[in-house]
């Protein structure tokens, strides 16, 4: 199912011992739109976004943002070993202008992950 509106998944990072390595966040995407495209700070209209941030919203890592239509899956790994010991929210956003016409922007997400590199075993996945 396209992703069209945020979605979210909060996490918490281990601490003490089992937080001795590094968690990487891993998944996949691909994004499929009909506007404009951009990268980061040249998205105006339309694009695609993925962030750590706090369980009350605030933003504490941009993954990306962008806005293309190569419907490509790309993989996107990110190491969230900043964060052990406290519970992050991982945001998945499609923003639309509200364009008439409709000029449509969506994306899929797949194999979303985060993992322990000290036991290379999933903590959890959606």
């Amino acid at each position: 199912m396209p992703i069209r509106e945020p979605a979210r998944r909060c996490w918490a990072c281990p601490r003490g011992r089992r937080a001795t390595g590094t968690s990487t966040l891993s998944f996949w995407y691909q994004p499929h739109t009909a506007d404009d495209t951009c990268n980061t700070t040249t998205c105006q209209y339309d694009w695609m976004e993925a962030q750590v941030r706090t369980t009350s919203g605030t933003t504490l890592a941009s993954l990306f943002k962008l806005c293309n239509n190569n419907g490509t899956w790309t993989q996107l790994t990110a190491d969230l070993s900043a964060y052990k010991g406290q519970t992050v929210t991982l945001w998945f956003n499609v923003h639309l202008d509200g364009s008439t016409p409709a000029d449509d922007t969506w994306m899929y997400l797949d194999d979303v992950t985060l993992t322990q590199s000290t036991k290379k075993n999933v903590l959890s996945s959606i």
